[in-house]
């Protein structure tokens, strides 16, 4: 077994994987993963796969790969799809995977690489929530017929140290776990669980795991089954197997497990028997095993060893593609050759691309090592100065091998430095000249307002004037074909200018009584009052002291508090029911109730403001300056209050004069049984709150106008055992809050 010393551990390993690699003398990362960007996508559900699409049938297009996009579109009356960068592609009487193989064709014929999901539309998402170990717990908007991976790709994954083997859906009151690790790693099928509404699902912390490495095809740490009983046999399988060359089962194994005093212990192993959590597995390599075999990095479905016959060349190798992984860099990657005649190690360059076209296949040697990359490696590359790095996206399944200081300073020598108006600036290796559309694309494209036709390429030190390409002459919009195809080779510099922006194109939207209602264009330096002005004014019904004006940073806010307090209940309900800190049977109904109400709450982003043209004339100090997405509605004047929230008949009850909001809440009813009177608060039509008492006798009566609405929230007691009490509180009361906002838009 090689010193522990030499092993070249993974840059993002987890303290976990750190430690049993450090044993081991070589890299091991947790094996399989799930991440938003794993290629689990469902695809059309059983009942839409035998649909023959007709002129006026809806359908969602989602792209993974490059590009990564989703479409909502509509078969014409001609029978056609319009799918962007495409011809028009013909739907009548062809099935949706007719129909998505030839839109994905077009694609790989343009040198894209993606793969094509085509479905019917579905007008009602199903609401699920999620909690425990995922990177983006809360409750999920997912289409009908979605499947339990599905929610969990949705949610971001399972994060590193999350379970696989013990995922838990709860369906009106009954439990079932999951175990995702056979069919991730291709032993088995999926679990095909369909979700339904309201479903609650939880993945747990990482249960116990064993580790193996050496002559087989995927060394890494596997978790063991809820169990906890595997034997040699069954570890070895979920990794792929022995690499052919490798020791006999019975010769060539070695057990390391945790010594009492520290450090490790070895010991022979045998198939049959059974491992322990924190055991390290070891299948030797039979002699010249190692020399007879091509080592395969980076981001492919099977990383590992193979045996030299079978893959003579890299295409070999690749498998003609069906190995790579949809992140994988397609015009750079390296194989490290030792030439034994020198004694020295050699790194050759390569376009993944160029390869499988047949242009630049390579001969593999015995002990060569194949690596290829994802866009998120070259983030260890300095990016320069003036350019911002490059964002980092969630991955595929696999964790990088560290990246060596040859290979490092290799990638920077290849590398083109990309800026300007593109959406990820930041540094590209490139084995040979590729065109600029095609940089263009695999970096993930050009970003709102740029002049691509005026694009600057060049090289080190050939300086070229601002506003011209290294080719003179391409400085038009008329020549932006010619400018896409310029070659850009490795290490040159290429900026893309970016256009001053005048107008943002339709991004405020005026609605409900003015006299020319509609979307407009964001105008410099515009105004609530410009807009209103350039709407037509208000129409004579209008209510402007009741004008919702809503912005999406708000709502943005709003929807994240949301969110995080759905996943902390789905976490709270996912304990044991006998467990020590679980809620009782009283506490645990309440949370679901709220959990649900949560779930069906739509953040409205409402932000309070003055909207009344004529006070806005006299006081401009407070004409609010406008943002891209506003929107802002004038109701009708409105004649009665609203009365919500705990009553015995919520509703609404016409206004008149002087009354006060105990006055309103008696015609309703007066409160029930779980009502928190004391926290009763008044919505005024323009969206300020204040708190309004009850009793006869209090001073605390606020005016009530029309079109107001009287909330009278839920008693927060039954949360009191929990330590978050304070917060669930607080959210009840932004329930009742946004719940008369939305009343207020529907009226």
């Amino acid at each position: 077994m090689p010193a522990a010393a030499e092993a070249p551990f993974p840059s993002s390993a987890t303290s976990l994987e750190s430690h049993f690699s450090a044993a081991a003398g070589e890299a091991l990362t947790l094996r399989p993963r799930l991440t938003e960007s794993s290629p689990v996508l469902t695809g059309p559900s059983a009942a839409d796969a035998g649909h023959l699409l007709a002129p006026g049938d809806h359908v969602s297009l989602d792209l993974r790969g490059n590009p990564n996009r989703h479409e909502e579109l509509r078969v014409d009356s001609a029978g056609r799809l319009l799918v962007s960068d495409l011809p028009p592609v013909t739907a009548s009487g062809r099935t949706l995977a007719d129909v998505a193989a030839e839109i994905e064709g077009a694609l790989t014929r343009q040198g894209y690489t993606t793969r094509s999901y085509l479905a019917l539309a579905t007008p009602e998402p199903l609401t699920v929530s999620i909690g425990g170990a995922v990177p983006r717990p809360g409750h999920l908007a997912l289409p009908q017929g979605a499947l339990l991976i599905d929610a969990l790709a949705a949610a971001g994954g399972v994060s590193a140290l999350g379970s696989l083997r013990a995922v838990t859906l709860q369906r009106a009151g009954q439990r079932e776990v999951f175990d995702f690790v056979p069919g991730l790693l291709g032993l088995a099928p999926l679990p095909a669980a369909a979700l339904a509404e309201g479903d609650i699902i939880t993945v747990p912390p990482l249960g116990a795991v064993t580790g193996i490495a050496g002559a087989v095809r995927s060394p890494g740490l596997y978790e063991l089954p809820p169990s906890g009983r595997a034997t040699v046999r069954d570890v070895i399988r979920l990794a792929g197997g022995p690499l052919s060359g490798a020791a006999a089962a019975d010769a060539g194994l070695e057990r390391l497990q945790p010594a009492a005093g520290g450090g490790w212990k070895r010991s022979p192993a045998n198939p049959q028997d059974t491992v322990s959590a924190d055991d390290i597995l070891f299948l030797r390599p039979s002699s010249g095993a190692e020399q007879n075999s091509v080592l395969l990095e980076g981001p492919v479905y099977n990383p590992g060893r193979r045996a030299l016959g079978r893959t003579g060349t890299l295409a070999d190798l690749l498998a003609h593609g069906e190995e790579l992984r949809q992140n994988v860099w397609p015009f750079y990657g390296l194989v490290e050759h030792y030439d034994r005649s020198r004694l020295e190690k050699m790194l050759i360059a390569f376009s993944p691309r160029a390869v499988l076209a047949g242009q630049q296949d390579l001969p593999l040697g015995s002990g060569d090592r194949v690596r290829l990359f994802r866009p998120a490696d070259f983030s260890a590359l300095a990016p320069p100065t003036d350019a911002v790095p490059p964002t980092t996206v969630p991955e595929a399944a696999e964790i990088a091998p560290a990246l060596d200081a040859a290979m490092i300073a290799a990638l920077r020598g290849a590398a083109v430095t990309l800026q300007g108006a593109v959406n990820q600036p930041g540094l590209y290796p490139l084995a040979r000249d590729i065109p600029l559309a095609d940089l263009l694309a695999a970096s993930g494209g050009t970003a709102e307002r740029a002049v691509v036709a005026l694009a600057e390429v060049r090289l080190p030190d050939v300086p070229v004037p601002p506003g011209l390409s290294q080719a003179p002459g391409f400085d038009a919009e008329p020549m932006l074909a010619a400018t896409l195809a310029l070659p850009v080779a490795p290490g040159a510099f290429v900026t893309i200018p970016q256009r001053r922006a005048e107008v943002t194109a339709a991004a405020l939207t005026v609605s409900g009584a003015v006299l020319r209602p509609g979307r407009y264009d964001l105008l410099p330096g515009e105004t609530l009052s410009s807009l209103i002005a350039r709407a037509g004014g208000l129409a004579p019904e209008a209510y402007a002291y009741g004008a919702i004006f809503r912005r999406q940073s708000i709502a943005r806010r709003e929807q994240m508090t949301l969110d995080g307090a759905t996943g902390e209940i789905a976490r709270i309900l996912a304990l044991p029911e006998d467990g020590r800190d679980a809620p009782d049977p009283t506490a645990r109904a309440a949370l679901t109730r709220l959990l649900h109400e949560i779930a069906t709450t739509r953040a409205t982003g409402r932000m309070v403001v003055e909207a009344d043209p004529e006070i806005l004339r006299h006081s401009p100090e407070l004409d609010l300056l406008l943002a891209p997405g506003d929107a802002i509605y004038y109701p009708r004047r409105a004649y009665g209050v609203t009365v919500m929230g705990e009553v015995q008949a919520p509703g609404e009850q016409q206004f008149r004069t002087g009354r006060t909001a105990g006055d309103y809440v008696e015609l309703a009813g007066g409160t029930s049984a779980v009502a928190d009177s004391g926290r009763t608060f008044v919505l005024r039509p323009n969206g300020e709150a204040a708190p309004a008492s009850l009793s006869a006798w209090s001073n605390d009566n606020p005016p009530v106008p029309p079109g107001s609405a009287i909330v009278v929230p839920r008693d927060p007691r039954p949360f009191h055992w929990l330590e978050a009490a304070g917060s669930i509180t607080a959210l009840v009361s932004q329930i009742a809050f946004t719940a008369a906002a939305l009343n207020s838009l529907s009226n």
